[in-house]
């Protein structure tokens, strides 16, 4: 989190903004909710690179893996207007592994190094 700017060593700061952050995400979820915002052959190409992304580990096969990752995709999408292309997927897994825990951080992560890239990924 802190190499890619999400959050500062200041432990000070760190609490609230983690706080905006969680606070962030949630928003995007809840607006998610009423506005589904992708189409559904969007969330179908979603869907079919999540599963594909390393069929070969056990964490990315689960269930609560795969809707984690295709959220913060979905929501990354819904906020930016840019086409989704498979290496996303790629540079998410990573993020959701080590946050398995806190989706707000995965999302935030993969956020801010999809900045870092800006149109590097095509």
């Amino acid at each position: 989190k802190y190499l890619l700017g999400v959050t500062r060593p200041e432990k000070s700061e760190e609490l609230s903004r983690s706080k905006r952050m969680e606070q962030e995400y949630s928003e995007l979820e809840r607006t998610l909710q009423v506005n589904p915002g992708p189409t559904s052959e969007l969330v179908r190409c979603i869907k079919t690179e999540v599963k594909r992304y390393r069929p070969d580990e056990d964490f990315f096969c689960e269930a609560r893996t795969q809707q984690r990752m295709e959220r913060i995709l979905r929501g990354y999408l819904h906020r930016h207007s840019t086409e989704f292309l498979p290496g996303m997927v790629h540079l998410l897994g990573p993020l959701v592994y080590v946050y398995h825990g806190n989706e707000a951080d995965a999302y935030h992560c993969f956020y801010e190094l999809m900045n870092r890239l800006g149109g590097g990924l095509t």
